[in-house]
C-alpha cells in the first residue's frame, strides 16, 4: 500500500523549516547541526538525532513518515526550527498534517476489541504486575515465588509507613539503590487502580517511568490518563519513577515540570521517586519522604520467605547489615544461600554475585552472555532505556538474554528489568575496555554512561580507577568528579560507621602516600588555575600520611625546591617545627572507605571542594580583566576606606578615593591580604589596579566624582526598596543581573577553563528570565522569579525581565508552562548544565556594594556543588 498524500507533504514543508532555520543560523553566526537540534528539541541524543535522518533523508522514496506516537518529538522540532526561522509555530495543523500522514488503521473485527474503561484499567494493573513480577525474578528471586511477593500487599505498601500520605499535592519518595521505591509506587498506583474500578470519578492512575517521558510531562500524562478518562474532568493520581535516572539536567527538568503541574491541578497528586542524593532544587523539606529500611526482623523473614536461612544478618560487617535492610539485596542473599554461597562483604559484590547468576542461568558460554549483556547496556544506553532488538543479534541471541533472567523483551525491545543491572553491565564494559571514544569526546555522552563509569570506578582496580578517572579528568574534571563522589563513600558517610567495622589498610605507607599524592596531584592539575590558590601559601603540595589502626592520618606540606618527596620529614614532629617552610598547610584525620580501590580520589576531592566553597563564599578571586567586577570593586573599597555607610550611595569626589587608595598601599605594600573595618578584604595587587583605574579616568564621571555603577535610588521611604520607583528597580534589577552573568563567565574562563563545558551559565547560551514583582503594598519587599532559558539569537540579552506591579508572581511559572498556550519546555544544550524550565522565587539582594559579585558566586557555587566540587551553598543565588 502506497502512502497517503498528506505524507509527502509533510516530508516537503519539514524540509523546507530545515533549511529556513539552518540559514537563520548561518546568517547569526551560529552552527547548525541537526544532532544540536536532538538536544534541543528534548530527546535523548542520538535516538531522535537517528530519526530526524529518518523522516528527512534526501530521497523521499527512503525516507519513513514519522508515526503518530512520535508526534511530541516532532513538534518539539518544529517549535525550535519556528523560532529560529522567526516563524509562528501552528502545533495543531502540524498534528493534523502528522495525523492525515498515517495510513488507514484497519477497523477492529469485533466491537468488543474496542477497550472500555475497565478493560484499560485490568491492563494498567496487569502491567503493574508484570514489572513487579520482573523485578523480583531479575533480583534473584525464584519465578513461583516472585509472582507471590508481587501478590502480596503486605510487602512494600507505603502507607504502613506513611502516615501523611497526601491525598493531592507533590511529594518525593527517596532511598538508597535498592531500598524498594518503585515496589513502593507501584503499591500506590495499584491502589488508584483498584479506587477507579469502584467508582467512576475517582482519579485517574498513571505511572510513568521517568525514562520514557521524552520531552513535555504534561502531554505524556495527558496521553497516558485519556483512556481511562479526561483530565480535565477527573483529577490525576500520577507515579513519575526514577528521576535519578535522567541525569542531573533532565532529572531536574522533570523535577520542576512535575511540581508545576501539582500548582496547576490542586486536585491532582503527584509522587516522583528518586535515589537518595539526587537535587531536590526547591521542593521543601515537608514533601520529602525517605523510603525507610527494613527491620532486622522484616529482612530475616524476607531472607527465609525466599529460601535463604535465617539469622544472615548476624556475624556480618555494618556494611552488609545495612545493604541487607534493603529489598533488593536482601533477595540476593537468599539467592546466594539457596546455592550454599557466602555472603559478599562489599555491596558491589552482591551486584557481582547476582550478574554471576544470570550469566549462568543464560546456558551460553560465559564471554558470549557477557558480552550480550555489556551490548545490551551500551543499547539501552543510547535509546534511553529500551534497546531494538535487532542490535543485539538473532533470536538465539534474545532467547539467551531472556533466559538470563535479568532483561525483559517487550515485542521488539529490550531492556534490564532493573537500572542497576544497566549501570552495572555498562560499568563491566567500562572496565573491559569497550567504552567507545566517542563518549570521552561528548560531554553528553558521558553523561549517559555516568552510572556505569561510576560503578567502573567502584568495582575496578586501583590501575583501572585511576586510568579512568585520568582520562575523563583531562577533558571533563567536572564529570570526573561526579563520578568519584557517586562511587566512593566519604568521610561523610562513614561518621555513623563503627572504626571497628571498616577493613584494615592493605596498602604499605609509601605506596598510601603514592596514591594520594597521584590523586591530589591530578584534581589540582585540571583545575588549576583556581587550585593554585586553594590555600593562602601558593606553590605545590607534598601529601604525607599513615595509618593509626583503621583510621588515616594525613597532612599537606609545601614543596621546597622542584619537589620535596613524601616522607622525607619526620610525620610526628611536623605540627611542633618552627620553621614554617614544613609546617603542614593542611591536615586531616579520619576514616576512609579502604575497601574502595579508588578512596584517594575521593579523599584529594572532598579537600578540593572543602577549599574551592571557601573561595567562593569569600568571594577571592581577583578579575582585573572583568569590567563589571572591577567597577563592584572599585566602589566598595572607595566606600570603605573613605568611611561611607553601605546604604549611602551618594557619589563620591574621585581625588578622595584615590588619595585613600594610595594611603593604603603606602601602609600595607608588603602585606599578602588587607583587611578594613570588617567591610574589606582586598590584596595590593588589587589596590594597584584600582588605583590604574581611578587614574585612567575610565570609571570616573564628568563631574569627577565616582558613581555606584548602577541606577541610584530616585525616591524615598521607609524601607530600602522604597527607595526605588519600580521603574528604576527594574532597571536596577536587570542591570545587575546582567554583570552577575558576565562576571560570573569571566571566573570561568579566567580560573576553571576545564568546567566550561560542565558548568551551568557556560556549558549552554542560556538567558535568564522572568519577573520582577513589585507589590501594591509598599511594605511588602519585591520578588523576583528566574528561571533559564535557551537563548536563541547571539544579540539577545543576557537577562529578560519583566516588570510585574501588583500581580500574582505565582502564577508566573504556571501560565510559562502551561500547555494551553502552546509554548512547552527547551531543552538544555548539556546534560550537565541546569535545567532551562526551573523557577525560582527570591527577595532579589539589589542593595550592597557588590550585589552583581554577590550573585556569580552563587551560582558558581551552586554550579560546582552539582559536580561535588563544593558544599552546597546556603544561598544558591535565586537561580
Amino acid at each position: 500500500m502506497g502512502r497517503p498524500p498528506k505524507a509527502r507533504e509533510l516530508y516537503d514543508e519539514l524540509r523546507t523549516l530545515e533549511a529556513k532555520a539552518k540559514t537563520a543560523c548561518r546568517r547569526t553566526g551560529q552552527k547548525y547541526s541537526r544532532r544540536d537540534v536532538a538536544r534541543l528539541a528534548g530527546g535523548r541524543g542520538s535516538s531522535l538525532d537517528r530519526r530526524l535522518g529518518e523522516w528527512l533523508h534526501e530521497e523521499w522514496d527512503n525516507a519513513k513518515t514519522p508515526a503518530s506516537n512520535s508526534s511530541e518529538q516532532l513538534i518539539a522540532v518544529v517549535r525550535l526550527w519556528s523560532e529560529w526561522a522567526g516563524e509562528r509555530c501552528d502545533e495543531s495543523r502540524w498534528r493534523t498534517l502528522l495525523d492525515e500522514a498515517q495510513l488507514p488503521r484497519t477497523p477492529p473485527r469485533h466491537p468488543e476489541a474496542v477497550l472500555t474503561g475497565a478493560a484499560v484499567l485490568d491492563r494498567l494493573a496487569a502491567a503493574g504486575r508484570q514489572r513487579m513480577v520482573s523485578r523480583w525474578i531479575a533480583a534473584g528471586a525464584e519465578p513461583n515465588d516472585a509472582t507471590d511477593c508481587a501478590d502480596d500487599l503486605s510487602l512494600g505498601d507505603p502507607r504502613a509507613w506513611w502516615s501523611r500520605l497526601p491525598e493531592t499535592g507533590f511529594a518525593v519518595l527517596e532511598g538508597d539503590l535498592g531500598s524498594g521505591k518503585s515496589l513502593s509506587v507501584e503499591r500506590l498506583h495499584a491502589a488508584d487502580i483498584a479506587a477507579a474500578r469502584t467508582d467512576p470519578q475517582a482519579a485517574i492512575p498513571v505511572f510513568l517511568p521517568a525514562r520514557q517521558v521524552l520531552a513535555d510531562l504534561p502531554r505524556a500524562v495527558e496521553e497516558a490518563a485519556t483512556p481511562v478518562g479526561d483530565p480535565a474532568l477527573r483529577p490525576v493520581r500520577l507515579v513519575l519513577d526514577g528521576l535519578d535516572e535522567l541525569g542531573l539536567t533532565r532529572g531536574e527538568d522533570l523535577l520542576a515540570q512535575a511540581r508545576t503541574l501539582a500548582v496547576l491541578h490542586p486536585s491532582w497528586r503527584v509522587i516522583v521517586t528518586t535515589r537518595r542524593g539526587f537535587r531536590l532544587t526547591g521542593v521543601p523539606v515537608d514533601q520529602r519522604h525517605v523510603c525507610p529500611a527494613l527491620s532486622l526482623e522484616e529482612a530475616d523473614a524476607l531472607i527465609a520467605r525466599l529460601g535463604g536461612r535465617a539469622g544472615a544478618l548476624e556475624r556480618v560487617s555494618t556494611e552488609v547489615s545495612q545493604a541487607l535492610r534493603r529489598p533488593l539485596f536482601a533477595v540476593i542473599a537468599a539467592a546466594l544461600q539457596r546455592e550454599d554461597r557466602h555472603l559478599p562483604a562489599r555491596q558491589v559484590a552482591f551486584l557481582h554475585a547476582l550478574a554471576e547468576r544470570g550469566v549462568r542461568l543464560s546456558g551460553a558460554p560465559e564471554p558470549q552472555a557477557r558480552r550480550l549483556l555489556t551490548r545490551l547496556a551500551a543499547a539501552s544506553l543510547a535509546a534511553g532505556g529500551r534497546a531494538p532488538a535487532a542490535q543485539l543479534g538473532d533470536a538465539d541471541s534474545l532467547e539467551t538474554l531472556r533466559a538470563s533472567r535479568l532483561v525483559v523483551i517487550r515485542g521488539r525491545t529490550v531492556e534490564f528489568a532493573l537500572p542497576v543491572l544497566e549501570q552495572y553491565f555498562a560499568g563491566q564494559a567500562v572496565l573491559a575496555g569497550e567504552l567507545p571514544d566517542t563518549v570521552l569526546e561528548d560531554p553528553d555522552q558521558l553523561a549517559i554512561w555516568r552510572g556505569g563509569l561510576a560503578l567502573a570506578v567502584a568495582d575496578g582496580s586501583w590501575d583501572q580507577g585511576s586510568d579512568l578517572i585520568q582520562r575523563i579528568a583531562a577533558r571533563w574534571p567536572g564529570a570526573a568528579a561526579w563520578a568519584v563522589h557517586e562511587a566512593v563513600p566519604g568521610p561523610r558517610d562513614l561518621v555513623a560507621a563503627d572504626p571497628g567495622d571498616q577493613p584494615l589498610p592493605r596498602l604499605t605507607r609509601a605506596e598510601t602516600v603514592r596514591r594520594m599524592q597521584q590523586a591530589w596531584d591530578t584534581w589540582t592539575d585540571r583545575l588549576a588555575p583556581a587550585s593554585g590558590v586553594l590555600y593562602s601559601r601558593g606553590g605545590p603540595l607534598t601529601v604525607d600520611a599513615r595509618w593509626d589502626d583503621h583510621r588515616l592520618s594525613a597532612q599537606l606540606l609545601p614543596r621546597s625546591g622542584a619537589g620535596t618527596p613524601a616522607l622525607q620529614i619526620p610525620f610526628e614532629h611536623r605540627c611542633l617545627e618552627r620553621d614554617r617552610r614544613i609546617r603542614p598547610v593542611q591536615p586531616w584525620y579520619g576514616l576512609v572507605a579502604a575497601d574502595h580501590e579508588a578512596w584517594p580520589w575521593h579523599w584529594a576531592l572532598g579537600l578540593v571542594a572543602n577549599r574551592l566553597t571557601d573561595l567562593c563564599t569569600n568571594k577571592d578571586l581577583p578579575l582585573p580583566g572583568c569590567h563589571p567586577h572591577t567597577a563592584e570593586r572599585l566602589y566598595l573599597t572607595a566606600k570603605a576606606l573613605l568611611g561611607r555607610h553601605e546604604r549611602d550611595h551618594a557619589p563620591m569626589p574621585a581625588e578622595d578615593a584615590l588619595a585613600v587608595i594610595r594611603a593604603r598601599l603606602r601602609r600595607s605594600s608588603t602585606a599578602v591580604r588587607i583587611g578594613h573595618n570588617g567591610r574589606l578584604v582586598t590584596t595590593p595587587a588589587e589596590l594597584r589596579h584600582l588605583q590604574e583605574t581611578l587614574e585612567s579616568g575610565s570609571a570616573v564621571g564628568s563631574d569627577g566624582t565616582l558613581h555606584r555603577p548602577y541606577p541610584e535610588p530616585d525616591c524615598g521611604g521607609e524601607w530600602i526598596w522604597n527607595a526605588y520607583s519600580p521603574p528604576q528597580f527594574h532597571r536596577l534589577a536587570c542591570q545587575v543581573l546582567t554583570a552577575a552573568v558576565e562576571i560570573y563567565r569571566a571566573l570561568v574562563t579566567a580560573w576553571f577553563p576545564l568546567l566550561h563545558d560542565t558548568l551551568g551559565l557556560t556549558a549552554s547560551a542560556a538567558q535568564i528570565t522572568g519577573a520582577l514583582q513589585v507589590p501594591a503594598d509598599p511594605d511588602e519587599p519585591p520578588a523576583l522569579l528566574l528561571s533559564l532559558r535557551e537563548r536563541i539569537a547571539p544579540g539577545a540579552p543576557l537577562v529578560d525581565l519583566t516588570l510585574v506591579q501588583g500581580d500574582d508572581l505565582l502564577a508566573m511559572p504556571a501560565r510559562k508552562l502551561s500547555a494551553a498556550n502552546g509554548v512547552g519546555p527547551a531543552g538544555p544544550v548539556s546534560y550537565w548544565a541546569r535545567p532551562y524550565t526551573e523557577h525560582s522565587i527570591s527577595e532579589p539582594e539589589l542593595y550592597g556594594d557588590t550585589p552583581a559579585i554577590n550573585y556569580a558566586y552563587a551560582w558558581l557555587h551552586d554550579d560546582l556543588a552539582r559536580l561535588h566540587l563544593a558544599d552546597p551553598p546556603r544561598w544558591p543565588g535565586g537561580l
